[in-house]
């Protein structure tokens, strides 16, 4: 217990600095995320773009008076995700002068993960989190980050992608739905458990795999040689625990904060998908902003995730050697055993393809 209010004293202090879904950390549009979630804002690129195109002046706030956002949060006030959406309230206070007054209700006070992004997306709140899976109910193209290896398989290489002409291409997308991205908070690759290890395809035969309600991770784990079973994450633990699933996919952070080690053997590190955490604003109301408002929004956005990304890599390894502690048995897969994964996922992809929209930002990944 002593390690564990020393690891989340020492995130706290981070994000003072800095701090996944309904407070899980997955990939669920229904909920999901969790624990200690990292965040990348990388995309200097993309501060300040709004100041950059310039407002609708005639229907912008005259810089003195006050704006008031209604920020939908979904997670508890105390958890580290939450403790960085307050860091980036105080910035933004700080660099307006109090022009700028953030309001944040967490513990999804203001509906569910879904419901949250409905209300920003409405206008009916302004702000909110989430992660890529629930944005992609809203905007399609994000569903192209979810198949399984499309993205680099080491976190340089993620950063770099997402930093630049693809990370752009994603932002943008979300301005075609009423809503505004101000940047990723990356939650990182997810892992497996399960109470064997699963290093190759053969060893996916016959385990239970839980799965959100996706086609994506349908047809993957359907690839793999595993049996997707859809179970809510709120009974996840449970499902494990009976027997009902054998293994599930999260990030590190929400392994470890819902205590999946208790009922899980082993871990398995395939790095086949990354999960991300989006900070939006409804557009509308952006777009209404003085330039001067917009920017100190995004800045101060970006010297959060900043911060933040100076960290992720000591506390991605503090939680692993956490969960090692409570007994996990760690498996990082060589590069030939992720080969085998890779070959039976990439020729998913064109097939999972739904839209224009989504060929060309998969064909934009392709050639990076």
């Amino acid at each position: 217990m002593k390690q564990v209010k020393g690891l989340l004293l020492v995130l706290g202090l981070m994000f003072v600095l800095a701090a996944c879904g309904s407070s899980e950390g997955e990939g669920s549009s229904n909920g999901g995320q969790g624990g200690v979630s990292d965040m990348n804002g990388g995309n200097s690129a993309n501060a300040g773009n709004a100041a950059d195109n310039g407002p609708d002046t005639a229907n912008a706030a005259p810089t003195g008076e006050t704006v008031t956002v209604k920020f939908g949060e979904p997670l508890a006030e105390d958890h580290p995700l939450t403790q960085g959406s307050y860091r980036f309230k105080e910035l933004v206070e700080a660099k307006s002068g109090g022009e700028i007054v953030i309001e944040i209700y967490p513990n999804s006070q203001l509906g569910s993960l879904r419901e949250l992004v409905e209300s920003t997306q409405m206008g009916a709140i302004q702000m909110t989190r989430s992660i890529d899976s629930v944005y992609s109910g809203f905007v399609p193209e994000l569903e192209v980050l979810q198949y399984p290896y499309v993205m680099p398989t080491s976190e340089d290489e993620i950063q770099a992608l997402l930093g630049g002409e693809v990370g752009d291409a994603v932002l943008a997308s979300f301005e075609n739905y009423s809503l505004k991205a101000l940047g990723f908070w990356p939650q990182g690759y997810k892992m497996l458990t399960s109470n064997k290890p699963l290093l190759t395809p053969e060893d996916m035969r016959g385990v239970k795999m839980r799965v959100v309600p996706s086609n994506i991770l349908v047809k993957q784990y359907e690839a793999w040689g595993a049996t997707p079973v859809a179970i809510d994450f709120a009974e996840l633990y449970t499902a494990l625990q009976q027997g009902t699933a054998d293994a599930q996919e999260n990030p590190v952070d929400s392994i470890y904060s819902t205590k999946m080690y208790e009922v899980q053997e082993h871990l398995s590190m395939l790095n086949h998908a990354y999960q991300l955490n989006i900070i939006t604003v409804n557009k509308a109301w952006f777009d209404g902003l003085s330039a001067e408002h917009q920017a100190i929004i995004q800045e101060a956005h970006d010297e959060v995730t900043a911060d933040y990304r100076e960290q992720y890599e000591q506390q991605k390894a503090d939680l692993l050697a956490q969960l090692e502690e409570e007994g996990m048995e760690l498996h990082t897969l060589s590069e030939e055993q992720i080969d085998a994964f890779r070959e039976l996922s990439l020729p998913l992809h064109d097939a999972l393809v739904q839209s224009g929209e989504q060929q060309a930002l998969l064909d934009l990944i392709r050639a990076q």
